[in-house]
């Protein structure tokens, strides 16, 4: 049986404020700007809401640390404590 994409199901979302890329340069192969959001958060480590901005190695780092350690005692395995 063969399937039609239904364009409805899944529609392409387009900012209808923002210019394609290619639009916003003199040159396709000029070197992009950065924006004034994008050098604050350089600068400050910080997104405008004041949350820490992560490389996707420290975010792995961060999220490493998010463990709940559920420990018993051998002689008393019922009772258990978290960590």
């Amino acid at each position: 049986m063969a399937h039609a994409p239904n364009p409805q199901a899944n529609p392409v979302r387009r900012s209808t404020t923002r210019r394609p890329a290619k639009l916003q340069r003199a040159s396709i192969v000029a070197k992009a700007e950065r924006s004034d959001s994008a050098d604050r958060k350089a600068a400050t480590k910080r997104t405008h809401d004041g949350l820490p901005v992560h490389s996707f190695r420290s975010l792995l780092a961060d999220l490493a640390t998010v463990t709940r350690n559920t420990m018993a005692m051998a002689a008393k395995s019922r009772h258990t404590f978290v960590l």
